[in-house]
């Protein structure tokens, strides 16, 4: 274990995916719905235990749909599971039998976990059977009614509710349903018959529910904390469930809340002890956060989590770069590149070339976007010249930056062409080019005219993501230019990462004042 987490003894959780059960009696079609009553109830029962997170079957049959059908199991699989649990059953003169098998990790041992015979009326009791052999902390039936469990199992889900009005999962479905359909007013409908059942529907349906209701108020940076609030209310219900834990984490992150998306990080990376992924991911909330200590420990952990891969070099070379150690950036973003010429189409030399822009070495800086050209000139890249425009437009080479970006002003592809536009109109300065509310307050900043700069750049600022430091920076420079010295330090301490892959760069704007700003 890593010893960012060495203080706490890791938790093991099953992912587990429950299959629909197998029909055995192939003269009996009508009787298939037992399979997938019995997959939802004893993976309703998992949900919120300690030991068992459950892949839903929702997300089973979005992957499954995604390639364009398929083996259940594989989908489950890719969405991360690391038990599947399946079966059969037959169903003859009113006896129920029902055979459940695990396998476990996937191509591992598969063990029988329960056989059993019953009434036909026996069915939940069975399948309760079936879920505490999974875990002996499992939940009591998702609903007291067998024939609203068939109703579901059918997806009569209206149908499902008059038979118990307290049965969760149907009101989640309709209300999922309506969204897919963009249907609104029945959402609301479905969401507020829900609730009007109170307490009486099990509190993850409930989580589940204003989850949904909560990412149909989310439309902006400013209420996404609304999404956020509902994910982290879901996790606390769901305490071993890795899948919601890293969408609260990276929806954090989205909106700023460093702190809470390293906690979050450090959980899932105990849950995941294999993957290095949420480990990189804490490098870049604590990064965020000013922690620079943190923050290196965490690259140097994915590092060796992930083999000294590319994508482990680019991260601490990202970590090195925010906090203003160029010439460490350079190498690991040399290191990436050499491990992988084709990480991110290429643009670790673009990276490395922006260290020397940052120490003033613009013919160094030159020499890599050439060999960054040539290189992808090789591999037929058509949109290499786009990404290089801007380098060499801050090495003060404008007309090579415009030989370069000029073509794609004619591209025949609209997000190209309208990339390119807005390139220019910022290479040329003419706000006027670009679209409200970036276009007036590049406007403000470029006339001087800071009562109107100072809240547009605020604005932008307050409303921007971890990766568009770069709007915090030239927030930085308005508030020096009028004097807030104390408050401009604050936002301009890190250096925006390289990001070569994004549509328009405006670093032209933080860029040189950044670099007067740090004389000695």
């Amino acid at each position: 274990m890593l010893a960012i987490f060495s203080c706490t003894k890791p938790v093991i959780v099953r992912r587990v995916a429950v299959l629909p059960f197998e029909n055995l009696s192939a003269a009996a079609p009508d009787q298939d719905w037992i399979g997938r009553a019995v997959s939802e109830e004893v993976a309703g029962q998992l949900e919120g235990t300690r030991h068992s997170a459950v892949v839903s079957s929702a997300a089973i049959h979005r992957v499954d749909d995604y390639f364009g059908g398929g083996p259940e199991r594989q989908a489950a699989i890719a969405v991360g599971a690391n038990r599947i649990v399946t079966g059969f059953y037959s169903l003859r003169n009113g006896r129920l039998s029902i055979t459940a098998v695990m396998e476990s990790d996937p191509g591992g041992a598969v063990e029988q976990l329960f056989s059993g015979s019953g009434p036909e009326d026996d069915l939940l009791h069975l399948c309760e059977q079936i879920a505490r052999k999974i875990d002996e902390e499992a939940q009591p039936p998702i609903t007291g009614s067998a024939r609203a469990l068939r109703s579901y199992a059918l997806g009569r889900y209206a149908e499902a509710i008059q038979l118990d009005p307290d049965f969760g999962p149907p009101y989640v479905a309709l209300a999922q349903a309506a969204l897919s359909r963009h249907d609104m007013a029945a959402f609301s409908s479905d969401f507020a018959a829900a609730r009007a059942r109170g307490n009486g529907i099990a509190a993850v349906d409930r989580a589940l529910l204003n989850l949904d209701d909560a990412g149909t108020h989310a439309t902006s940076p400013a209420t996404a904390v609304v999404r956020v609030d509902a994910l982290a209310a879901l996790v606390r219900i769901t305490p071993a469930d890795p899948f919601h834990l890293r969408e609260l984490a990276d929806a954090e992150l989205e909106i700023n809340r460093y702190a809470e998306a390293a906690d979050h990080y450090r959980r899932l990376a105990g849950l995941l002890p294999s993957e290095s992924e949420p480990v990189n991911r804490l490098g870049y909330a604590l990064m965020y956060a000013g922690e620079e200590a943190g923050a290196t420990k965490a690259f140097q952990d994915f590092r060796r989590l992930d083999h000294d891969s590319a994508n482990s070099f680019d991260s601490t070379g990202d970590g090195h770069f925010f906090f203003n150690h160029f010439a460490e950036a350079e190498r690991d973003y040399l290191g990436a590149y050499a491990r992988d010429p084709g990480l991110a189409e290429g643009t670790e030399l673009v990276k490395a070339a922006w260290t020397r822009l940052m120490r003033k070495d613009t013919a160094g800086a030159t020499e890599l976007i050439d060999r960054y050209l040539g290189d992808r000139a090789r591999q037929s890249d058509a949109l290499a010249p786009f990404r290089a425009a801007l380098v060499e437009e801050l090495a003060g080479h404008e007309q090579r930056a415009n030989n370069l970006l000029l073509p794609y002003l004619n591209s025949p592809v609209p997000a190209v062409r309208d990339a390119a536009t807005k390139q220019f109109a910022v290479f040329s300065r003419k706000p006027e080019l670009l679209t409200p509310p970036l276009g007036p307050a590049v406007k403000a900043l470029l006339d001087r005219d800071y009562a109107q700069a100072v809240p547009a750049w605020r604005k932008l600022a307050e409303e921007s993501g971890p990766t568009d430091w770069w709007t915090r920076t030239i927030y930085a420079r308005v508030l020096a230019d009028t004097g807030q010295t104390m408050e401009s330090e604050r936002y301009a301490k890190f250096t925006p990462i390289p990001q070569p892959l994004r549509g328009v760069g405006y670093d032209q704007l933080w860029y040189p004042w950044v670099l007067t700003a740090r004389q000695p």
